[in-house]
């Protein structure tokens, strides 16, 4: 992934990359040996945190049963904890083992973050009419709308 980075990019983002850059983004993680589950929650005027925790609440049993092992979060600062307190939840209610562990990272030093970057702007470009990108990826894009 560090590779995809530009120079002038303190991390690989979809957001402001021009159609050929994004063409090139994605045929780069379509080469990779990935499986994506991307949650889509489109309940309408809901804050961020509420399409966030409802996302989560649908991915972390689903991927508890993958089995993943293992998450990593863009970090949003103070909000980290509501992540940290709906995996708590499940626990406690034993929806997910506590193999599954939740870790927070910044975005410009986790590169793994840039993956879900590209490929959840591919979904978001399919859902606004362009699904070239998302094409791309072929069947390796499970999308699930909530």
């Amino acid at each position: 992934m560090e590779s995809l980075r530009l120079t002038t990019e303190k991390k690989v983002h979809w957001h402001g990359s021009s159609a050929d850059r994004r063409h090139d983004l994605v045929e780069a993680i379509a080469a990779l040996p990935l499986a994506d589950l991307v949650v889509v929650h489109t309940e309408a005027a809901v804050s961020d945190r509420r399409h966030r925790r409802k996302c989560l609440e649908y991915l972390l049993p689903n991927l508890a049963e993958m089995p993943c092992s293992h998450l990593t979060l863009e970090s949003r600062s103070h909000l980290d904890a509501s992540d940290v307190d709906i995996l708590q939840k499940f626990r406690a209610q034993k929806v997910i083992t506590s193999s599954l562990r939740v870790n927070h990272a910044v975005g410009m030093v986790e590169p793994a973050l840039w993956v879900a970057d590209i490929v959840c702007g591919a979904v978001v470009q399919s859902r606004v009419g362009n699904p070239s990108y998302l094409a791309k990826l072929s069947g390796a894009v499970d999308v699930r709308q909530i």
